[in-house]
């Protein structure tokens, strides 16, 4: 398979954050900040269009969509914090700056653990998601006796990749 050009890779990230965003309800997804959220999304799209911008050619155009971006962040999904130094202290983890972190290590509390929240729980999804959007997931477990029940993506996510993309079996 020949190389994308970087204009053909950005254009597609571009339109994969676009979906990503027009995908979530609302902001009242949040859930942990394990998990992505739509705030962490406007985040990713701010940096995309930042780094468009400057190296290549997007000028204020892009400039400006990352502004939109950052200024669509509600202000109850976080702040900065005075000090950026604090920002990564190991004491302040999940602070007010912190929209999205995987966070594993063995020593930390499970609450916050990749392997318990990377995939939406049955509270994370929204009873009012339109059928199209619920019908691509798929319930894992059954949440009884102490297990866990989880969405993932089913059947439907994996058709929409070609046959030779080597992520459609991840």
């Amino acid at each position: 398979i020949p190389r994308n050009t970087v204009q053909e890779v950005f254009t597609f990230i571009k339109a994969d954050l676009d979906s990503a965003l027009a995908n979530y309800v609302d902001f009242s997804a949040i859930g942990s900040k394990g998990q992505i959220s739509k705030p962490a999304v406007l985040a990713l799209q701010a940096d995309v269009y930042l780094w468009t911008a400057k190296m290549l050619a997007g000028g204020h155009a892009d400039l400006n969509k990352a502004l939109d971006a950052l200024n669509t962040i509600p202000g109850t999904s976080g702040s900065l914090l005075t000090n950026f130094d604090d920002v990564f202290r190991y004491a302040n983890k999940g602070n007010a700056e912190i929209l999205f972190a995987v966070r594993f290590a063995n020593i930390e509390s499970p609450v916050e653990n990749w392997n318990s929240l990377m995939f939406p729980g049955a509270n994370d999804v929204p009873a009012n998601m339109d059928a199209a959007s619920r019908a691509a997931l798929t319930p894992i477990g059954n949440g009884v006796q102490g297990g866990i029940l989880r969405w993932q993506p089913n059947s439907f996510i994996k058709s929409k990749f070609a046959a030779n993309d080597l992520r459609r079996n991840g």
